[in-house]
């Protein structure tokens, strides 16, 4: 009796359905390519596999190498932002270096990362992202932008389950390049670009600030503190903005080489970055090397190696250095050392920070063909990380010194086995997977101060030393199936033991099951539909990291021994249409998240925090993405659009109301039924205007701000209400590409609508209270519509008010909804006669300008206020401005 036995065999980056005989090891008869090429459109990397885009039965979303090396950046973060529906990207700040919030379909955890896992070439990556803007160099840094072929993002648990416990936020599956074979490729990219920043925050001059002090003087009954004379001669004076930024420029240069034979292929690739910062002083160097290679031994044993080293050096500027530019005086001269005020260009030359981080990151992988459609694959990665942080500070009033240093080492190690299985008979297509994997962290930190006298040197030191080790243990299983390629099933399941956790609580099981359903496959038709698919997923995955719950950096945290992971269970329905001859694809989905056993830290009388599962969130959300040919032949025009809504809440807190900031300044509240960003405080109703208003309980005076008493018991500390939130509505982009003969243009818009920012900044720009000679702080030039008895008509108050006129109110609320051109690029690619005679495959040369025009109501330098932390989220305090950029390129390929 004959039988058949349909094989799927590796070769190359294709996958082949090989039909063989009777025998063990028979002729080959026939070979079927069913995947093609990783890098192609309609390939889908699913972290374990790739697979055909429409085999997909989770929600993920792809972007293409061709999509990341479209707009030039220099690091990852940037290109997902605006790329993918469902997923926000922000950037916190524009400092070299500065890393960025990505969320993936909303906030499932309160006191926690809220980052995706990022998974580099199989591998996933820990501490991806730093606490704050001023920590640690996040490690996506590290990586150039240039090396990566393509970027998955798992936003579903269909999609994202196999990676269990550390998959709430989301999945980013980062794929580097690999050689080709019989394609040997050399390839040149360089740039160079200014910085500078969008604008300027309006402020007064010498002038008009002598004159607010001295009508402030004379409100009070004292003797003005210039003369006319002086302040005809201060002019402009000192525009602190002005001395602290510049134009700055920018460079990046790399080269790497592509090819190899049938049985050995290579990429290799070298990087320099060098981005001056638009303050002085700031700025970051970077130098990268990949080596990537793929070995074919024999008919069924198959190597691969993937390292990386890279270095960078990094001069962030002090995180109070804008604060102190926008409040200096204006009549002071930047090299003035006689006045005791907080001069920022003293600061910048006084206090230095210096960062340099080193990473090497070397994967070996193994495969091995046990018989015709089983295989094992093994592989062992090391990734190490060290950084090594510089602070000196320097106090003129004590003459003291401080340099602290910090040296920061990492160190993971991860090893993993894996058993595929595929098989094709008939009708059916089944692949099954099982593996085991172990992921071990060990993180070591220390700091030490010196303490001494400027000329004198260093006396006195303090030593501080930490070290930790976690592991993560997990088993896992995946399953695919189809039938008649129309109707899919998924389902994954994964245990994980997490070291972090008490023995009674280490390991977790989740698992996920999707199925998709292709109703209509018509794609030679000249019907309106050619493709129509549905899918639907549900699973269980878990956020089972404890290193990022803090709330600051000084008080203790004690956790629970009865502290379970945080469980997000999720339902996702999607569609998939494709019409009018392939030229018009939509992508829908509607989700829903709900998260159990979120962890809150409680405060406990000795000021200190416990950490508990007490919480409930949920999110819900609308994506849809649209691809577009809208035009085709000599003049082509492609269009993608991206729209996502997402409405998150806080469904139980057992009667708690954890409170994140709580200051004079600041108040972010967690309370059960409003969302994580909302923003409450109190509402202002205008300015007194005699004193007959104010009520004898309140110690204001006319001219001060009004406050709401919601409840009329004349006290307003319980009179806090919801003023909005920084979570927005919704988020959407527009990118287009126009090409006409050897032109190429390309212009990316992206929005975010319905948001609030807490513009912090505002609290002492648009107040002016008496001080001292020197510290008497510079304000906003809306100041000189202050109210005055003879001037009523205004909403900013008396000059040296009540100090209640700072409160957290809805003064200082503004709306942070913004449209950017985020991205303009106008290319031209030099005609065949010039590089066939140069020996080049393809020249391209072009100009680039990115955060080009930002449409907006917000008042201070940029709307995109993010936060690392939850509790930081649409606080604008004083940030690093994002620069508005132009750069020059070319592109060369041999």
């Amino acid at each position: 009796m004959k039988y058949f036995l349909l094989v799927f065999t590796l070769l190359t980056t294709f996958l082949r359905v090989a039909v063989y005989g009777k025998n063990r090891f028979p002729n080959l008869i026939s070979t079927t390519a069913i995947y093609q090429d990783t890098t192609a459109t309609d390939s889908v990397n699913t972290g374990y596999r790739h697979i055909l885009r429409s085999q997909v039965t989770g929600a993920i979303s792809t972007i293409t190498g061709k999509q990341i090396q479209q707009t030039p950046m220099f690091s990852l973060d940037q290109a997902l932002k605006g790329r993918v529906a469902g997923v926000q990207v922000t950037q916190n700040s524009g400092q070299p270096g500065a890393a960025a919030s990505v969320r993936v379909r909303g906030i499932s955890t309160l006191f926690n990362s809220v980052e995706p896992l990022y998974v580099l070439d199989g591998v996933p990556l820990f501490h991806t992202v730093p606490e704050s803007t001023n920590q640690f160099l996040p490690i996506l840094n590290f990586i150039n932008p240039a090396d990566i072929a393509s970027v998955e993002i798992l936003k579903d648990a269909g999609a994202a389950a196999i990676y269990g416990s550390r998959a709430s936020n989301g999945v980013v599956l980062i794929t580097t390049k690999r050689g080709q074979a019989k394609t040997n490729r050399v390839a040149l990219h360089s740039f160079f670009g200014l910085q500078q920043v969008p604008k300027q925050i309006p402020l007064l001059n010498a002038s008009e600030y002598a004159g607010l002090v001295n009508k402030a003087l004379q409100e009070q009954g004292l003797p003005p503190r210039y003369i006319t004379e002086q302040m005809k001669a201060l002019g402009e004076g000192t525009n602190w903005q002005s001395e602290i930024y510049r134009l700055a420029p920018v460079q990046n240069h790399q080269v790497s080489y592509s090819g190899g034979s049938e049985t050995h292929r290579f990429f290799a690739g070298a990087g320099f970055t060098n981005q001056q910062g638009v303050i002085i002083q700031s700025g970051l160097r970077r130098y990268n090397f990949r080596l990537n290679y793929d070995g074919q031994i024999g008919k069924r044993l198959k190597v691969g190696i993937t390292s990386l080293v890279s270095t960078m050096k990094n001069h962030p500027t002090n995180p109070n250095l804008i604060h102190y530019t926008l409040l200096a005086p204006p009549i002071f001269d930047p090299n003035d050392t006689a006045r005791n005020f907080l001069n920022p260009i003293k600061m910048l030359q006084e206090n230095t920070r210096s960062e340099e981080g080193k990473s090497l990151w070397g994967n070996f992988f193994a495969e091995y063909q046990i018989i015709p459609g089983l295989f094992v694959k093994a592989h062992y990665g090391v990734n190490e990380i060290k950084q090594e942080n510089r602070h000196l500070f320097y106090s003129k009033l004590s003459n003291n010194i401080r340099r602290t240093d910090i040296n920061f080492n990492n160190k993971t190690t991860s090893k993993e086995a894996t058993f595929r299985y595929h098989r094709t008979w008939k009708k059916h297509s089944l692949f099954l997977l099982s593996g085991i994997a172990e992921q071990q962290l060990e993180n070591d930190y220390t700091t030490t101060t010196y303490i001494g006298q400027k000329g004198t040197g260093f006396k006195d030191f303090s030593y501080e030393s930490k070290w930790n080790k976690n592991t993560l243990l997990s088993y896992f299983g995946q399953l695919h199936y189809s039938f008649v390629n129309r109707y899919f099933l998924s389902a994954s399941v994964r245990k994980d033991g997490l070291s972090q956790f008490s023995l009674q609580e280490k390991y977790t099981v989740l698992s996920a099951i999707s199925a998709a359903w292709q109703a209509i496959n018509q794609q030679q038709s000249k019907q309106v539909i050619q493709s129509l698919k549905f899918r639907t997923s549900y699973g269980t995955t878990a956020h089972a990291s404890l290193s990022g719950i803090n709330i600051d950096n000084t008080n203790l945290v004690i956790f629970d021994p009865f502290l379970r992971p945080e469980l997000t269970k999720q339902v996702n329905f999607g569609a998939d249409l494709l019409v009018l001859s392939n030229r018009i694809q939509i992508s829908t989905d509607l989700y829903q998240r709900n998260t159990s056993d979120a962890i809150v830290l409680l405060l406990r009388p000795s000021n200190s925090y416990i950490a508990k599962n007490i919480a409930g969130l949920r999110n819900r959300g609308l994506e849809i993405s649209i691809t577009s040919h809208n035009i085709k032949g000599a003049l082509t025009w492609n269009s993608s659009f991206t729209f996502a809504a997402n409405k998150n809440k806080i469904t139980d807190l057992s009667d708690f109301n954890i409170v994140l900031l709580n200051t004079k300044y600041r108040r972010f509240i967690f309370s059960e039924g409003q969302s994580i960003g909302a923003i409450n405080g109190l509402k202002t109703d205008g300015l007194y205007q005699n004193q007959s208003e104010v009520p004898d309980s309140f110690m204001a005076s006319p001219g001060d701000i009004k406050y709401q008493d919601l409840n009329n018991n004349k006290n307003l500390t319980d009179d806090q209400t919801l003023l909005g939130s920084t979570h927005p509505a919704f988020t959407y982009s527009l990118d287009n590409d126009f090409t006409f003969k050897d032109f190429e243009v390309n212009i990316f818009l992206q929005g975010v609508q319905g948001n609030k920012i807490y513009n912090e900044n505002l609290v002492n720009l648009n107040n002016l209270y008496l001080l001292d000679a020197d510290n008497t702080n510079n304000g906003s030039r809306d100041l000189l519509q202050h109210w005055s008895p003879e001037h009523t008509n205004t909403n900013l108050p008396r000059l040296n008010g009540n100090p209640y006129n700072n409160e957290f109110s809805d003064r200082y609320v503004e709306n942070g909804s913004f449209l950017r051109i985020r991205n303009l690029t106008f290319a031209y690619n030099l005609p065949n006669k010039f590089t066939l005679s140069n020996k080049m495959l393809q020249a391209k040369v072009y100009l680039s300008g990115q955060n080009l025009v930002t449409f907006t109501k917000y008042s201070g330098y940029d709307p995109e206020v993010g936060g690392l932390r939850i509790a930081e989220q649409g606080l604008d305090s004083y940030n690093y401005p994002i620069p508005l950029t132009y750069l020059a390129g070319v592109k060369i390929t041999w």
